[in-house]
């Protein structure tokens, strides 16, 4: 009988033990949070590098002294920060899924209810910011 649970416990130690493993959350890679879609750095080139059947629009609401240091090809600048950011985006389409980002999340976080208020309807938040972007060694422009 001894013999029996011992060889049931070896035998279920390796499940038991995956199991575990299996229950930690990976990262995700994107995730839904008041309506605005928000992505990793991975998640958001593949979006960005697709835009060639979905008009894509990438939103860097960055400085200006920022955005000439470095930005995603075809990035469009408007600084959340200055006084004509509002009129800045209001030329875009707000039909186009809209790629928004700063540098590290922050700003960008900020800047998504403004965007909601002017009537965009598809938004995607690059939480890690152009910084994760960097650092993932994926394509800049200087």
């Amino acid at each position: 009988m001894k013999t029996s649970a011992a060889i049931l416990l070896v035998a279920t130690l390796p499940m038991m033990t995956a199991c575990g493993q299996d229950s930690k959350p990976a990262a995700a890679a994107e995730t839904v949070k008041d309506g605005v879609l928000h992505v990793n750095a991975a998640a958001a080139r593949k979006l960005v590098e697709g835009a060639r059947e979905k008009k894509v629009i990438v939103l860097d609401v960055r400085t200006p002294e920022e955005f000439k240091a470095g930005h995603l090809k075809g990035a469009f600048n408007a600084d959340f920060n200055g006084k004509e950011f509002a009129k800045a985006v209001a030329e875009l389409d707000k039909e186009a899924t809209v790629v928004v980002h700063c540098q590290a999340g922050g700003r960008s976080k900020r800047s998504l209810p403004k965007l909601k208020e002017l009537g965009f309807k598809n938004l995607v938040h690059l939480d890690g910011g152009f910084g994760d972007w960097e650092a993932a060694g994926f394509p800049v422009e200087k």
